[in-house]
């Protein structure tokens, strides 16, 4: 069974997404092999990242820009850059510029999610939940990726976990309480679905809440 999900699909062009993939910008990176060297990866996939980006805002020209996007994603994606390793997975996993490829996504998803990225390791539970690129649909290890991105305040993350805890399904305890204070915690940074569920469920008590229904 999957968690019913609420994913963005107006992501048709890049045109259409710039403006929410540009709002995505996130940078963490640290290792120390040679100082020096280091800094000047860590400047350059910047710099290839920031490029895209304008790239990605140029409306009027974005479907020209295409090709260009994805490269400068590429370069900056494979300096361990994590906000374009999310993007570059979001490119391959929502079909952007007609690159549609799931095992692609989940290459640069998982790379952003093993080097802590919240948004990385959130788009990776997404990936468990909806079994995609060969991965086995299972909720209880989409919400090991789920916790460690809410656990870093991400609230879309914070969502879904709760819906797994009131859910409680493929093993997951079922953990009402815990599930309203992670929708309160989105809640309190904008997060429509969850402010529409506490608005349902707030006036009952914990123990007496339903989960949503969940998709066969």
């Amino acid at each position: 069974m999957k968690v019913v999900r609420y994913l963005v699909t107006g992501f048709i062009c890049f045109g259409v997404a710039s403006t929410a993939v540009a709002n995505e910008m996130d940078a963490t990176l640290p290792n120390k092999v040679s100082t020096q060297s280091q800094t000047a990866d860590n400047a350059q996939a910047k710099a290839f990242y920031e490029q895209a980006i304008q790239y990605m805002t140029d409306s009027k020209n974005a479907k020209a820009n295409q090709a260009k996007i994805v490269d400068l994603l590429t370069k900056s994606a494979e300096l361990d850059y994590t906000p374009a390793q999310v993007d570059l997975g979001k490119v391959y996993y929502f079909g952007l510029g007609g690159n549609r490829n799931d095992a692609a996504a989940l290459v640069w998803f998982k790379r952003a999610a093993e080097l802590g990225d919240a948004k990385g390791q959130y788009h990776l539970g997404q990936m468990y939940t909806e079994g995609k690129a060969g991965l086995k649909e299972s909720e209880k290890e989409a919400s090991v990726w789920y916790k460690k991105s809410a656990d870093q305040g991400y609230a879309p993350a914070q969502y879904y976990l709760a819906i797994l805890y009131m859910a409680g399904v493929d093993g997951i305890e079922k953990n009402p309480t815990q599930a309203i204070e992670l929708l309160q915690k989105a809640a309190k940074q904008g997060d429509q679905e969850a402010i529409q569920l506490l608005s349902k469920i707030q006036p009952q008590q914990p123990q007496s809440i339903d989960a949503p229904k969940l998709d066969n």
